[in-house]
């Protein structure tokens, strides 16, 4: 077997000492053969796991964040080649969701066991997202929170930078298609959902799955900027779906428009701006799972 190792020297488990030579000697075991890439340019990871097949690797690992994770999905989508993750990002959402241990040697031991599962995609464009596409509000948060902070602070440099964000915005004009189903009105953020899982533990969307064939799609409408915040809150306790500003829509396609063009985030990137047309791929990755 042969495994390509792609790793995010800027991921902060990397930048606080983590050798990529390492990684590969704990990565290695009897029949696996292991080759180290390391990315230097973003959407470097796609290209790498893109070719991976071609040049005979049977095996893709990331070592990074959800970011990076996101590249190396764009590269492998709709392929049967299967992709394993080692975490060494901030947030790592997706690390939690599949249960993927946060110990770099425990998360080796999982790839090597090679237990493999099919997950939906939702297709952007020429992109991919596993998690969520976020519109408005929270893509804001990821265009601002500084990378000195986030790697110095983690999860934690999106708490002040949300709220500073916020103190500075205004809500967004938005048109939701979901399907034949259509929203409109304004809005602080839409959440496309493909997982349930969401940063700081939070389930945005507790109905989403990765495995449904469908998006769950969350529209956070127009109110107080407290109320907004507080949504926030009661998100932590499941609370938030309760809310007369919360609407809930399910579907394959979506499209979410704004006025004023909206930022748009994917996996934690930050993509571009409205508008925002995506589709679910159902079955469309093979990931490497406990």
């Amino acid at each position: 077997m042969r495994a390509l190792l792609i790793a995010n020297p800027a991921s902060r488990k990397l930048m606080r000492g983590l050798g990529v030579e390492a990684l590969v000697k704990k990565l290695r075991g009897p029949g696996l053969e292991v080759t180290s890439r390391v990315t230097s340019t973003p959407g470097e990871a796609g290209i790498f796991a893109c070719g991976a097949a071609g040049e005979g690797f049977d095996t893709v690992v990331v070592a990074g964040g959800d970011g990076t994770i996101r590249e190396a999905i764009d590269g492998l989508a709709e392929s049967n080649v299967p992709l394993g993750i080692i975490p060494t990002g901030t947030g790592n959402v997706l690390r939690r969701h599949l249960g993927i241990p946060s110990d770099v040697e425990a998360a080796c031991e999982v790839i090597k066991a090679a237990r493999t599962r099919r997950f939906d995609l939702s297709r952007a464009g020429e992109r991919h997202f596993i998690l969520h596409a976020g519109v408005g509000h929270d893509a804001n948060v990821v265009r601002r929170v500084p990378a000195p902070l986030k790697a110095a602070l983690a999860e934690l440099a999106f708490v002040g930078t949300m709220v500073s964000t916020l103190a500075k915005e205004q809500p967004w004009r938005m048109h939701v298609r979901v399907d034949d189903a259509e929203w409109e009105g304004r809005a602080w953020a839409a959440i496309v959902a493909n997982s349930s899982s969401y940063a700081w533990k939070m389930k945005l969307v507790p109905a989403a799955r990765t495995d449904d064939g469908v998006l769950d799609v969350a529209i956070f409408g127009a109110c107080g900027v407290l109320a907004f915040a507080a949504l926030h809150i009661m998100a932590l306790f499941g609370r938030h779906l309760k809310s007369p500003h919360v609407h809930l829509f399910r579907g394959r396609t979506v499209q979410v428009e704004a006025d004023p063009a909206a930022p748009v985030q994917m996996d934690g990137d930050l993509v571009g701006r409205t508008p925002l047309q995506c589709v679910v791929v159902p079955a469309a990755i093979s990931l490497i799972v406990p």
